[in-house]
């Protein structure tokens, strides 16, 4: 019953989610979160190159899809809302995650009972996932874009959130701060 509450489960993920299970990245941490992120994403996606001008920690770290997170947490097929703020890997995590979210079929030659008509039956060999809202942290305008065309695609609407007006920014100044939230 989707009216039902489901309490909570929390796990402990010591994986980085990007576009590739098991494949591992290198993580470079900066006293500065905003210059913190997988290494690919910093170079592929940083307007600027300031997170080249800071003193980094860098460390490897296992990684995950976000499909295959979702099937190894036993997530629900139906999920109310995912937020993402993934230091520039938002394109690249998404577009996987519907490369991989998808009916795959296979078509089995099997025998038919006597009279039934067909030779051939369909199997269903993956869960899907429907995921109704993002919310998606983004840092760039050229993430912005990527992300935004990618979401209508798959029939996503950006929409406004009807309580910006009041939640105070990070910079606590009334400021817009160096990333925006979007809604999809």
């Amino acid at each position: 019953c989707r009216a039902c509450v489901v309490p909570a489960a929390v796990s402990n993920i010591t994986s980085s989610i990007t576009n590739g299970s098991g494949s591992g990245a290198i993580f470079y941490e900066s006293a500065n979160p905003k210059w913190s992120g997988l290494k690919g994403a910093l170079e592929n996606n940083k307007e600027g190159q300031e997170w080249t001008r800071t003193e980094f920690k860098s460390y490897k770290v296992d990684t995950i899809t976000l499909y295959d997170l979702c099937c190894q947490q036993s997530a629900p097929d139906h999920i109310d809302y995912c937020a993402l703020d993934c230091q520039g890997c938002e394109y690249e995590i998404l577009s996987t995650f519907f490369e991989e979210n998808q009916v795959m079929m296979d078509a089995a030659g099997m025998k038919s009972p006597t009279g039934s008509g067909g030779d051939v039956s369909l199997v269903i060999s993956n869960k899907v996932f429907h995921i109704d809202f993002f919310s998606i942290e983004v840092s760039s305008d050229k993430i912005y874009a990527k992300v935004r065309d990618l979401l209508k695609r798959h029939h996503y609407e950006e929409t406004v959130n009807p309580y910006l007006s009041v939640i105070p920014s990070s910079k606590g100044d009334g400021s817009d701060a160096a990333t925006s939230k979007k809604y999809f």
